[in-house]
């Protein structure tokens, strides 16, 4: 393969369709581009349910255009019969499969290709070396395996690029071993605030569980010693139990720890729902289920509640199964691994379909202003209340999260279950969230407002961002910030980089305000806020650090008057600057030192 064939991989095709619709579906596309272009590998990280097929089927669009071969490689037949199809459809391509008795790769020339690594690592023969241009990887935080590496020492001349929604490997093997680069990270917070994923309730249930003696393995627990806790007839039932009563009518997906586990666990589900009056629809879906026997059960459930309601299973729907209308998660199988955990919890995150695409914040409001909603209703008036700011912002993250939060599914119930965990630390739903959105000193915030009661983990965040944006500003105004004492935004940097002219900060200086770090355009808009306030007749800067620094609330200070301001001076004075508690809320006018 000549480089410039090689590099033709590293850009899209001219005159391709539109197929890639989401904003954050073709940055990722681009951010690949630009990385192949760099790097012979790539990977892109995207949560489970933001379309990384649609992605990579574009990538295989443009080179099929560009008259290339193409390979894509998983490790489960669901992932290469319904990636071949939906790649086809996509692509509008023809896809080839290499597995088991399907031999469309070595017996032609399919210009794309999708094969089981079990099966392609021992064709590898029937194959030159040269023969693909591209490889991609679905699921690639498997590509550190000995078979996936085998395969792409053997197509060395290929470009490589990996899909998945966990790049953290529970054995801790670096998958910087396989990929040079990694061109695209979004995370799964990102995405639920930006209206593309269902947000998170949790509940976590007290159990006398007890995991303090397992032993671990390869970074989690070992599995027999897990599923000998976890079968106990006592584990059963303080599982069982509280998740019928929490899931009602809703589909929920429950992950076991091995196939006797699974079974045990179904019918312990089957008994809780017969003492409550149901009827059980429980199914079990394990790696030893027959192939017909699991698209059946699949389709049980993609129906409904009223054919299948749980789905039991092991290692079989943490990925590449697409079942959107799951709203609830129970996790049964402790683990120590977060990508596991992120696996498992990214199965309830998808939203029905259609509740996304092709909403925006202008029809939205249109409708809300059409009288479409029951405002009537208080879940619906407490919705569009909650979006209506950014609404009118005319923020179509908003609008996707208001169509989601109005839809059958407005949220994924995660049942967790609390352990005596001993020494181990069990991943939690806030690591699968986190990534590097949160820090440690944040994360210790969020747990703190979940375990005072706040279910939802998207508003337990926003909380703990907020009380962290208040510490920030205070300890900011105690420094003298005006920005912060006068709870103005921050303004962005001087775009071309020039600094604060003399004139600026000669009239800065004389408000008594600090210049320090100021460039022109912070400058001018501290100079503009100053006008305002003079203009309607607010505290002054001085006034206001003064007040502040003996007590004075910021929220006061932000709309304060000048006469307010004057009149609690003269307390601060009278009071020789030893002022009551909540002196600053004496009533205005006529009011005297220690009063």
């Amino acid at each position: 393969m000549s480089n410039e064939q090689q590099l033709e991989i590293d850009s899209p095709a001219p005159e391709q369709p539109t197929l890639v619709s989401r904003p954050y579906q073709v940055e990722a596309k681009d951010c690949i581009y630009k990385s192949l272009a760099r790097f012979r590998s790539s990977l892109c990280v995207m949560p489970t349910g933001t379309g990384k097929t649609v992605v990579f089927s574009t990538v295989v669009a443009d080179g099929v255009r560009r008259g290339r071969r193409v390979l894509i490689i998983a490790h489960r037949e669901e992932l290469i019969q319904q990636g071949a199809q939906k790649i086809a459809a996509i692509a509008g391509c023809e896809v080839g499969i290499e597995m088991a008795a399907q031999r469309d790769g070595s017996r032609g020339n399919a210009p794309v290709l999708m094969a089981s690594v079990q099966t392609l690592v021992h064709r590898l023969e029937s194959f030159d070396p040269d023969f693909f241009h591209l490889i991609i990887i679905d699921e690639a935080h498997h590509a550190t395996a000995p078979t996936y590496r085998k395969i792409v020492e053997h197509f060395s001349s290929a470009k490589l690029l990996g899909f998945t929604a966990t790049p953290n490997r529970g054995d801790n093997v670096a998958l910087r071993a396989v990929f040079e680069d990694v061109a695209y990270d979004l995370p799964i917070l990102d995405a639920i605030e930006g209206g593309w994923l269902v947000p998170i309730e949790q509940e976590i249930i007290e159990t006398s569980i007890d995991l303090s003696e397992v032993r671990r393995s390869r970074g989690d627990f070992t599995k027999k010693d897990v599923e000998r806790v976890m079968s106990s007839i006592d584990a059963l039932d303080e599982i069982a139990v509280p998740t019928v009563e929490r899931t009602g009518e809703r589909q929920a997906i429950v992950f076991a720890v091995t196939v006797d586990h699974a079974h045990l666990l179904a019918e312990a589900i089957r008994k809780a729902i017969h003492a409550r009056g149901g009827v059980p629809r429980v199914a079990v879906v394990t790696g030893t289920t027959p192939n017909d026997e699991r698209r059946s059960i699949f389709d049980g459930f993609r129906q409904g509640p009223h054919v299948v309601q749980y789905l039991v299973n092991v290692e079989v729907a943490t990925e590449g199964t697409d079942l959107p209308s799951a709203s609830v998660i129970v996790m049964a199988r402790p683990t120590l691994s977060r990508a596991l955990y992120t696996q498992m919890l990214g199965r309830g995150t998808r939203p029905l379909p259609g509740v996304v695409d092709s909403v925006d914040a202008a029809s939205l409001v249109a409708r809300i202003k059409a009288g479409e909603f029951n405002l009537d209703d208080q879940r619906v008036a407490a919705a569009v209340a909650r979006e209506s700011s950014a609404l009118k912002r005319g923020a179509d993250s908003a609008a996707r999260r208001l169509s989601i939060a109005l839809s059958a599914k407005p949220h994924m119930l995660l049942i967790d279950f609390a352990a005596n965990s001993g020494r181990h630390q069990l991943a939690s739903a806030l690591d699968a969230l986190e990534g590097d959105a949160l820090d440690e000193g944040l994360s210790r915030e969020v747990r703190e407002i979940v375990r005072n009661g706040e279910r939802d983990l998207i508003e337990a965040i926003r909380l703990a961002r907020l009380r962290r944006a208040e510490k920030t500003r205070k300890l900011r105004a105690r420094g003298g910030d005006p920005f912060a004492l006068w709870g103005l935004p921050d303004p962005e940097p001087d775009r071309w980089g020039r600094p604060m002219t003399p004139g600026q900060a000669d009239v800065i200086a004389r408000a008594g305000m600090p210049t320090t770090g100021l460039d022109m355009r912070q400058a001018s808009a501290l100079i503009s806020a100053m006008t305002d306030r003079g203009r309607r007749r607010l505290a002054t800067y001085k006034q206001c650090r003064a007040l502040h620094k003996y007590g004075c609330p910021l929220d006061l200070l932000e709309g304060m008057t000048l006469k307010r301001a004057t009149e609690l001076m003269d307390i601060l004075v009278q009071s020789h600057y030893r002022p009551r508690q909540y002196w600053w809320a004496a009533p205005p006018s006529g009011i005297k030192a220690g009063a």
